[in-house]
């Protein structure tokens, strides 16, 4: 009886002794470092029509992450500010505040940038504009993880100070951007009072002027870019010149138009991953049980797609560039951090249009719009509605591309409602070549089925917003300039990006759910185990793609 007893006692033992370190190594590995790249106006077609070229970073996030098809924005205006803010917090516009990059502050009477701060100066350089999260009105990712686990280390690094400034959130350890003025990586006052000693190390190392003597030569051979446009394209900016090799310097010794050239290059987003490397070896990331949190934005993508357009051979050759620093970049991580010990989630902030000369030759309804002719026709509009309604006085206070503010006293004085008068204006604006529709305050604020319309509605803030709204035809491109392109609308072309997440138990593939830029934090955060604001319009993707 006590023999059978013992043996059965030994039997019970090996077998939960086997359980427990069945499941112990079953266990997906925790998570020490979550890591977030977003790629300055990078459209999702990049990656089908550069896929055959890829071999590095790029091919190695598609190869063995999950990859959506179908990932948009889904506000209206596609612009750097926005997207960040949006991808950091997991809300549209409507509710984060950063309606675009310069918004109408109500208020004030006038157009502040996004990350304005004039108590938040720059170290070191007190003559420059000072920035900082002020005006991000919601939480996002790195406020939940620091408020879960204060120990928990969040950086942020980007050659635009929008990017950073929106992704750190409003209590990061470090956030930083390139200054074209000294070469060199700056923060501001908010974020802490003096450079640690490895920035000033790297700022001093000049590590920004490895590539001084160098010309920004193709990748690949000649053949290889002929899925892209002709080198030699009339409608290109020649800031570094319209053909390779690009120069980027205007004298042999010249710096200053050096540090201010190189980002117009890949080369600046490897300087820009060698920045990141330097935040993971000198603060620790992903050293410890405390989860830390690293963004990285690509911006060279969204100057050279300004000058260039997405077409062209240095759009090809910046992307293969940035696949293999990519790639480096992911080894780093492998060696340093550990390939099981961190997450990755890619993606973009915008996309962008077609150069319309490019588009006109291949049959497309395309047009280039110089914003002195948007300002003329807005102009000539408004004084149609102005006459319509009997008014004298001029009622135009503001107008951009995309929207305008109104001034009211007369029509207040004359008991015409202010819904009336934007109509009217609405109406006359519609009546312009260029102009697909307008939203008014009261279609914002009501329900219908206008085309876009939730997309506008999600980038509307009454107090930072203009009232009425404006929708340029597709493929039409309003600027400036009388080169390159832009973006800022709803269509496709602009709100089409990637969206992957890489790492320890997410289940490769190809996924072709429709999903939102809202939807990366939440996944994120629930992919790390800590909690997030519920009073968010994105989802957690993580049940569709982990193990």
């Amino acid at each position: 009886m006590t023999n059978h007893f013992f043996s059965t006692f030994i039997k019970i033992t090996l077998l939960l002794q086997l359980f427990i370190n069945l499941n112990v190594l079953g266990e997906t590995p925790k998570t020490k470092l979550a890591v977030i790249i977003v790629v300055d106006q990078m459209r999702y077609d990049y990656l089908i029509r550069y896929a055959g070229y890829f071999d590095s970073g790029i091919s190695n996030l598609l190869s063995n992450g999950a990859y959506f098809t179908e990932a948009y924005h889904d506000h209206a205006f596609t612009a750097t500010a926005p997207g960040h803010a949006t991808i950091a917090t997991g809300c549209f516009p409507s509710k984060h505040g950063i309606v675009l990059n310069d918004y109408y502050d109500h208020s004030s009477k006038r157009v502040i940038y996004s990350c304005a701060d004039d108590s938040s100066k720059i170290i070191g350089h007190p003559d420059l504009d000072g920035l900082s999260p002020i005006r991000l009105l919601r939480t996002g990712i790195s406020d939940w993880l620091k408020k879960n686990n204060s120990k928990s280390k969040i950086y942020c690094v980007s050659l635009k100070d929008r990017p950073s400034i929106m992704m750190g959130g409003q209590n990061p350890d470090g956030v930083f951007w390139y200054d074209d003025n000294s070469g060199t990586y700056v923060t501001s006052e908010y974020y802490m009072n003096s450079y640690p000693a490895w920035v000033d190390s790297f700022n001093l190392s000049g590590s920004v002027l490895k590539h001084f003597g160098d010309d920004w030569e193709k990748h690949l051979n000649e053949d290889s870019y002929l899925i892209s446009r002709e080198d030699d394209f009339p409608f290109e900016n020649t800031r570094v010149g319209n053909t390779f090799p690009h120069k980027l310097k205007k004298d042999e010794n010249d710096k200053k138009s050096f540090f201010k050239l190189f980002p117009y290059s890949p080369f600046g987003e490897e300087f820009n991953f060698d920045f990141a490397k330097s935040i993971i070896k000198y603060a620790n990331l992903g050293n410890d049980e405390n989860p830390d949190l690293l963004f990285i934005g690509c911006s060279s993508g969204d100057k050279l797609g300004h000058d260039f357009g997405p077409l062209s051979q240095e759009m090809q050759d910046y992307y293969l560039w940035l696949d293999k620093y990519i790639g480096e970049f992911l080894k780093y991580l492998d060696e340093n951090v550990g390939k099981n010990n961190y997450v990755l989630a890619f993606s973009a902030d915008h996309g962008t249009a077609t150069v319309s000369e490019e588009l006109q030759r291949k049959g497309y309804d395309s047009k280039r719009i110089p914003y002195s002719e948007v300002k003329k026709n807005y102009a000539e509009a408004v004084e149609k509605a102005e006459k319509m309604l009997g008014l004298k006085n001029s009622i135009l206070i503001k107008s951009a591309s995309n929207g305008m503010i109104l001034n009211y006293a007369e029509a207040d004085e004359k008991n015409i409602p202010r819904a009336d008068l934007r109509k009217a204006v609405a109406d006359a604006l519609k009546n312009i070549s260029f102009v697909a529709d307008t939203y008014t305050i009261e279609e914002l604020n009501n329900s219908g089925g206008k085309e876009y319309l939730e997309n506008y509605k999600n980038n509307f803030l009454p107090e930072r917003s203009y009232e009425i709204l404006i929708r340029a035809k597709k493929y039409y491109t309003i600027n400036h300039d009388n080169y390159g392109v832009n973006h800022g609308s709803p269509y496709d072309y602009d709100s089409h990006v990637p969206i992957v997440f890489y790492g320890p138990g997410i289940i490769p593939g190809k996924y072709n759910n429709r999903v939102s830029t809202v939807d990366i934090v939440p996944t994120l955060a629930e992919f790390l185990g800590i909690n997030f604001d519920k009073n968010i319009d994105g989802k957690s993707l993580l049940k569709i793609i982990s193990k």
